[in-house]
Order: C-alpha cells, then structure tokens, then sequence
C-alpha cells in the first residue's frame, strides 16, 4: 500500500533551459578571463624575474635543460591555449550530459508517469553511460534518440578535434588529427565590422579600437565562417582573437542545441516553464 500510494503522489519536474545555457556562458567567460590575466602576466615576466624566481622550495630536476624566458613563455602560451580548449570541451560535455538528461526525461513523462525506477535508471545508468561517451558520440546519440540537432556541430567537433591534439599530442599534428587533405581544420563563425565609402568601392575593417568612420560611409556589420588549418607535424597556434571566436561559435551551438531541445518538448506537448524560474 505504502509504495502504491508514493506511486500516485504528485511531483512536478522543474526544468530552465535558460538557466542550463547561461551556466555555459558563465564558465566560458571565466575561462576567457582567466587566460586574459595569464597572457598579461607572461607580457610582464622580464629576465631578470625569470632568473631570479625561486620559491622556499625549488625543484630542478634538470637544471641544465632549463628554458630561457622567451621560450618558456611561448611554452606557457601553448599550455593556457591547451588547458582553456580542454577545459571548454568539458564544458560542453557537461552541457550535453544534462541535455540528455532534460531530452530522456521529456520523452518517458510524455508517455505517462514516471516511476521510480524509470527515474533511478534515466539519472543513474544511462546518464553514467553517457557521461563517458565522446563529442561526437553524444551528438550522435542526441540525435538518434531525440531528433537533436545543432547549427556549428562541425564547428563544434573541429575544436573538438583541435582539443584532443593538444591534450594527447602536444599540438603537434598526427596522422589521428588530419582529414582527407591531410589537415586539421579549426572552424569558427565570427562577427566582422566594416566601414564602407558612400559609392560601395571601399571597404575598411574595423578590428582595432578608436577607427573613425568617415561622413558618408556606412557601418556593416559580417557574420563569417573561418578556418585555419594545419598540416602534419605542425603545431597548433591561435592568436587571442582566435580562440575568443572559437568561444563564442561553442556559445552559439549550445543556444542551436537549447533551441532544439524547446522544439523537442513543444512536439511533444509539454510546456516548459518560463525561463526566469528558480529552479533548475
């Protein structure tokens, strides 16, 4: 009697999706403002603050081998440029692990009531299951299961790609890396400001603080795809700029995958609350 009773209690399911999108942004935008203060601080490490750098305790394990300033800090750029694309993607995968999450439970309260252990194995099993699957593989069980789809899922899996080289293999290009044309293409999509003549023959970017648009010339605002690539044995670099773009294309594919999950649950008729609830 006690568990037919706990089977037929009420329970409401509060779900904010733009909350789940606005957590993304906030940990993207520590991210950027984290690497902002480690690129100022190498500009200010001089010879002789590298020199004379030596904590209570200090380990030189080779001290023969020690880097001179100028490579350790274009070292130390290509560690902060590693550890904020490894750090993204986590991001990303934890974004796509409560979507999932969101999706499995929309599907099973569309078919009637939940019952305990449908909710034990959604959150439990399944989730664990998911957890451990790749980028790609979790797109591609999202979109199996749920018909989710997302705008930039290519952008999103050539960072994806450009992550693992630097995490696995030091930036340095592989085999494992590359395409058909033997390169690992990074893509971004990006928002570009131009100033133009009054008679549409010239153009000028604005990219740099403090241009003067001139009487008579317009303002046009560009949303372009990128792509650098890299060939075999080259190592992976990006300017600042470029890894804020990479940045704001995974925010833009989260809003896609936000987007997709709100036309999932309309078509199964639930009606998901309004975003500025509290729970989450």
């Amino acid at each position: 009697m006690g568990e037919k009773l706990i089977d037929e209690l009420p329970a409401t399911v509060s779900i904010n999706l733009a909350a789940l999108h606005g957590l993304v942004c906030i940990h993207l935008q520590r991210l950027l403002d984290i690497l902002a203060v480690s690129l100022v601080g190498l500009e200010k490490v001089d010879d002789s603050a590298y020199a004379d750098f030596s904590p209570f305790f200090n380990l030189a394990p080779a001290q023969n081998e020690r880097l001179t300033r100028e490579s350790a800090v274009a070292e130390a750029q290509r560690w902060y440029l590693c550890t904020a694309f490894r750090d993204a993607i986590e991001v990303i995968n934890l974004f796509l692990d409560r979507g999932r999450l969101v999706c499995a439970l929309c599907s099973k309260t569309a078919r009637g009531k939940i019952m305990g252990a449908d909710y034990n194995r959604i959150v439990g099993a399944e989730a664990e299951e998911f957890h451990f699957l790749g980028l790609p593989k979790k797109l591609e069980r999202l979109r199996k299961d749920f018909g989710i789809a997302a705008e930039l899922e290519t952008h999103a899996l050539s960072i994806n790609t450009a992550r693992n080289c630097l995490v696995h293999r030091l930036g340095i290009v592989s085999d494992e890396d590359v395409d058909a044309n033997g390169e690992l293409a990074i893509l971004w999509r990006s928002l570009s400001l131009v100033k133009q003549s009054s008679d549409g023959t010239q153009e000028i970017s604005l990219d740099e603080p403090g241009e003067i648009v001139d009487v008579g010339w317009s303002v046009i605002a560009r949303i372009t795809d990128n792509k650098k690539t890299f060939r075999r044995g080259e190592r992976i670099d990006l300017s600042h700029r470029e890894i804020t773009h990479t940045f704001s294309t995974l925010m833009a594919f989260t809003t896609s995958i936000v987007q997709s999950m709100e036309r999932y649950s309309k078509k199964l008729d639930i009606r998901m609350p309004d975003s500025r609830a509290e729970d989450v």
